[in-house]
């Protein structure tokens, strides 16, 4: 076996050598194999591919599952759990050399110190590492540095004209040592019109080794380029991703009142993509500003602050956060704000087993979305209307009030709220011992959340039917459920459902 390694590094000679080998020695008993990066294509000529002796095998990262049982059989643990598992995951690419050096720092931090934090507390990125990608950084040209020490605050992937526009780059120059960073140095990789940093850790390096001043500098430039980006009549109207982006550069541009007009969508992005603890950081930088947010837009960030802690903080957290929400949004009786208020206090209090203020507030809110006609919020208002009774033993009104909460979603043609309300009146029947009619609902449920995509029902869906088959002497689906649960909060990346 003849191997030459990271032919990419090799120049001319290296790659003239391995193919005089790999066509030399092709009739005899010899195995001669080369590595290097994609792109490398004067390795295969054609007169290889036309080799029946030769073949190509482009070798992809680990997928998730294969990385996570590597880690867990180098670190000898079965701490499946611990959040920093997958953050290790993510920073390697699925390239093993990255994961069983995490793994050996980690090791080497417990010998030292049987006290050591956690897997999920160790963040640095291991010296061989470090070296590695420094090795790389140093070959490179002034321009390209400063473009890759932007774009690595920028969020991934990255608009290659916005980084131009925010370095003061001519756009053409800029675009031209992208792509040799991509096509030659094998750092970036193109993703349509935008690149993505080919490895995280890259990405790392050059953000940790940046001055404070200089990163607070980037990211306020990377701000004003970006909201330049967007035409003026469009700005008010931003949702999702570029509100948040725009939200997080001119915070950590130290520019926070530039942030005001694209707050609460920002806030409302993380929230939808469970991004909570990062969704309160931002929400909380906002209300730091007091007066600057206009009134609505405080009480709206309030609220989903504390939707957001109900989701992950400890319950008198959470309680003391939708309080403070439910006291501001209360203000605004036409707003639908105060409906969505008054449910989170409800759910909050549930949770905390104050179930006779659950009660109240949850009637509260009935009444709130009756005023203001807004239907789904009602029909929401009784499933967890039902929840409440449920809990205190008052079975027979939790089973009407869930039922007239779907009927109601039914008649307004809102399927995921029916089947919410369904999953809800499933719990019911089950501690009512309805195990047929509980089942019923439940796959009716489970398939509407994995058709439409909504996490928590089918969570909570995969649960319940995981519980039932087991009153139901099931083992073998009980089995089935909670692994098929395992999995999906695996996917999602939820380490505590998990």
């Amino acid at each position: 076996i003849v191997l030459l390694e990271d032919l990419h590094f090799g120049g001319e000679d290296a790659r003239a050598l391995y193919l005089l080998l790999a066509r030399g020695l092709s009739r005899d008993a010899v195995l001669v194999a080369g590595t290097a990066r994609p792109g490398v294509d004067e390795l295969w000529p054609e007169d290889l591919r036309d080799s029946p002796a030769a073949t190509k095998h482009a070798l992809a990262g680990l997928a998730e599952d294969a990385a996570h049982d590597l880690m867990r059989a180098s670190l000898g643990t079965e701490s499946t759990l611990a959040s920093g598992l997958r953050q290790f995951v993510l920073h390697a690419d699925g390239n093993p050399f990255c994961l069983l050096e995490f793994a050996r720092e980690m090791r080497a931090r417990q010998g030292r110190d049987r006290d050591a934090p956690g897997l999920g507390a160790v963040s640095s990125i291991p010296s061989s590492l470090r070296e590695l990608v420094e090795a790389r950084l140093k070959a490179l040209e002034p321009a390209d540095r400063d473009l890759l020490a932007v774009a690595a605050c920028a969020v991934d992937p990255f608009d290659p004209v916005l980084i131009c526009d925010a370095l003061g780059m001519p756009r053409m120059a800029g675009l031209r040592h992208f792509h040799q960073l991509h096509r030659d140095r094998g750092l970036l990789r193109a993703e349509g019109s935008t690149y993505r940093f080919q490895h995280h850790l890259v990405r790392e390096v050059l953000h940790e080794e940046l001055p404070p001043s200089l990163k607070t500098t980037y990211h306020a430039a990377l701000g004003r380029a970006l909201e330049g980006h967007i035409p003026e009549a469009e700005r008010a109207k931003l949702i999702g991703p570029p509100a948040y982006a725009l939200v997080r550069h001119f915070l950590l541009g130290n520019e926070p009142q530039r942030a005001v007009p694209y707050a609460r969508e920002a806030v409302q992005h993380l929230h939808d993509e469970r991004e909570w603890p990062r969704s309160v950081e931002i929400a909380e930088s906002m209300l730091a500003l007091g007066d600057v947010l206009p009134p609505r837009d405080r009480a709206w960030i309030t609220l989903s602050r504390g939707m957001s802690l109900l989701s992950y903080a400890p319950t008198d957290v959470a309680t003391q956060a939708l309080e403070e929400a439910h006291a501001q949004c209360s203000q605004f009786e036409d707003d639908p704000i105060a409906v969505q208020a008054t449910t989170g206090l409800a759910i909050c209090y549930r949770h905390a087993g104050r179930n006779e203020e659950a009660l109240r507030v949850h009637h509260e809110a009935i009444a709130r979305s009756q005023k203001l006609g807004k239907h789904q919020a009602h029909a929401r208002a009784l499933g967890f209307l039902a929840l409440a009774m449920a809990e205190t033993g008052r079975l027979g009104e939790a089973r009407r009030a869930a039922e007239e909460g779907l009927a109601l979603a039914k008649e307004m043609a809102l399927p995921v709220t029916a089947a919410e309300i369904a999953r809800h009146l499933g719990s019911i029947e089950i501690d009512q011992g309805n195990l047929a009619r509980a089942r019923q609902l439940l796959e009716h449920t489970l398939s509407v959340g994995e058709f439409f995509g909504e996490i928590t029902l089918t969570q909570n869906s995969l649960q319940l039917l995981g519980k039932l088959a087991y009153l139901e002497g099931n083992l073998p689906e009980t089995l089935e459920m909670t692994q098929r649960l395992v999995r999906h909060n695996q996917v999602e990346g939820h380490a505590r459902m998990e």
